[in-house]
């Protein structure tokens, strides 16, 4: 499993039911490998009781939020935990090139994996349909 960066709030792990991140683990195989291995054999070195995601706006090119009333549909997702770093109306926007967040974060939880896969797709579709730059 790849590290998370930074952008992971404590929130959406807890609610995950997670006790730990990849670091976590892989910092326990490090320090206390023995512990780490029996926990392994266990399958609880990296236990994920919750589907969890996160995932970023995608912005086709520079230019000013206009109307951030849409994020509002978000909370209506099944799977839709939380957001950081929320867009607000007169934010400055750049073609996005990499995954730091600058355009906001939005938390994904549920029990059932592929319910929050169907709202990742539903969130993508719309994301890529707005038009919400001046």
């Amino acid at each position: 499993a790849r590290l998370n960066g930074p952008t992971m709030e404590r929130g959406p792990y807890l609610a995950a039911g997670l006790k730990g991140t990849q670091a976590t683990a892989f910092a326990e195989s490090l320090v206390d490998p023995d512990r780490f291995a029996e926990r392994w054999q266990q399958g609880i070195a990296y236990d994920r009781p919750r589907a969890i995601a996160k995932s970023f706006f995608i912005f086709q090119g520079d230019g000013v939020i206009a109307n951030t009333s849409g994020l509002t549909t978000l909370e209506d997702f099944s799977s839709w935990h939380s957001m950081y770093r929320p867009l607000t109306t007169g934010d400055r926007v750049v073609l996005t090139t990499d995954t730091v967040g600058r355009g906001g974060v939005v938390y994904w939880l549920h029990d059932d994996f592929d319910a929050m896969l169907s709202d990742l797709a539903r969130f993508r579709a719309l994301d890529d349909a707005k038009n919400c730059m001046k």
